[in-house]
């Protein structure tokens, strides 16, 4: 009779790494940050024309525009408990 082993067979630590490293890399060459593709919807419609600015700075000022919106509700929030 044969004795079975008790040892699992496991992927080696670098193989598994680099996969890992891989698979992160392909995602974040996905991935765009909302900053960006806000930029590129304003590109692609040419909103940037009626403005003369930039596209990346027309979605920087909406971005601090969604920030403000978000600190009034927080503000907004907090008054409404007092």
């Amino acid at each position: 009779m044969m004795k079975k082993s008790k040892e699992k067979y496991t992927i080696p630590k670098e193989f598994h790494d680099r996969k890992i490293a891989e698979q992160v890399k392909k995602i974040e060459e996905k991935e765009k940050t909302l900053p960006d593709e806000l930029s590129s919807l304003i590109n692609r419609y040419s909103r940037e024309n009626n403005s003369n600015t930039p596209d990346f700075i027309l979605a920087n000022f909406m971005m601090m525009c969604l920030r403000a919106g978000e600190y009034l509700v927080n503000m907004r929030e907090q008054w409404n408990k007092h």
